[in-house]
């Protein structure tokens, strides 16, 4: 319960007359009302935090891009890194990279996406059930470094209660102009007893996207022509080079549902291969082929176990455990065929 404290202060206003100044009429006293609410004893924890939003589904499919940063922009107060259309991590009121954290159902995303603006998130919206995001100083609460905020993907894989229908489903389709591709998702969830089985799959095949003009600028069009008398016009004309996206994520999940406790298991798998826009080295020979540039190909397999149980008890209301393992690799290609710098992490 939330209770209100008023405060009413009258502030008098008192003429006062200059030593050279002659005779003046005695101004009467004004009162002005000041009226102060703040919380009263009944606070919550859940109070501290600044300000805190959440997408649900439909607000994710309305306003879903090819990644999450992309996807929460549209958010105030949230902007994107967007390095292309393959990577791009959440900014919250300015702050980025480490300062804000992005986990997967409450715990760490466990990549590596905070290392580099080119790094993909390792949680995506296709999938997502809900999507929050929390400012102020109750997101210290995930880490200490999390200064911006917290973005927390849920995917719903995990029922802590039993669903009111015994099987139930949605699927989801659409075709980008854009970026000439298609992309799609499928969730399902059925229950048999006290157990609650999901599964989603997604996937999604996009090109490089249009933009209008040229990709390469005047300043850098002069430059080749004075290098080399033979420059060409530059093939990419209306679109951006080398930003496609190539992304799959498959999911399951398994749950147990008592009157008062719950525990569930879930597995995802998710793919991913972009492009890297900007990377091509000046002069380099042109290939046919978007992936024969400069590109990342990425891949995560994630565990979740968690459970809880509530009491009817005054003091302790209910308990919740959550454990996350994942093991992350990406690769960054700089040659067709060539592998450069190997990413891995594995996380507990």
């Amino acid at each position: 319960m939330k209770s209100s404290l008023l405060l009413s202060v009258a502030l008098p206003c008192i003429a006062l007359s200059a030593p050279v100044a002659l005779a003046q009429e005695e101004t009467p006293l004004r009162q002005q009302t000041v009226i102060v609410s703040l919380p009263g004893p009944q606070r919550d924890a859940d109070e501290l935090i600044g300000n805190a939003t959440s997408m649900d589904r439909d607000d994710i499919i309305e306003n879903l891009s090819a990644s999450l940063g992309d996807t929460l922009d549209r958010e105030p107060g949230v902007s994107s890194t967007f390095f292309g259309a393959g990577a791009s991590r959440p900014v919250l009121r300015g702050l980025g990279a480490e300062r804000v954290l992005v986990l997967t159902n409450g715990i760490g995303a466990i990549d590596v996406s905070a290392a580099s603006p080119d790094h993909q998130v390792a949680a995506d919206g296709i999938d997502a059930e809900k999507i929050e995001i929390l400012r102020g100083p109750a997101a210290l609460a995930y880490g200490g470094q999390a200064i911006g905020g917290v973005v927390n993907v849920i995917d719903g894989l995990i029922s802590e209660t039993l669903p009111t229908s015994p099987l139930s489903g949605e699927a989801y389709a659409a075709y980008d102009s854009v970026f000439d591709g298609p992309e799609a998702g499928a969730k399902i969830k059925a229950s048999a007893g006290q157990f609650v089985f999901a599964a989603s799959a997604s996937m999604r095949d996009f090109n490089a996207y249009d933009i209008p003009g040229s990709a390469e600028s005047d300043q850098f069009h002069a430059l080749e022509e004075a290098e080399s008398h033979d420059h060409e016009e530059e093939e990419g004309n209306g679109t951006l080079p080398n930003s496609f996206v190539e992304t799959g994520t498959l999911a399951g999940g398994i749950s147990w549902v008592g009157d008062t406790s719950f525990l569930g298991l879930a597995v995802r798998q998710q793919t991913s291969t972009y492009g890297l826009p900007g990377h091509e080295e000046h002069g380099e020979e042109e290939h046919d082929g978007e992936e024969e540039a400069p590109f990342i190909d990425l891949e995560q397999t994630r565990y979740d176990l968690r459970g809880g149980m509530t009491f009817d008890h005054d003091f302790i209301k209910g308990i919740n455990g959550s454990l996350a393992v994942a093991d992350y690799e990406h690769t960054e290609f700089e040659a067709p065929g060539e592998p450069g710098t190997v990413y891995q992490t594995e996380g507990t």
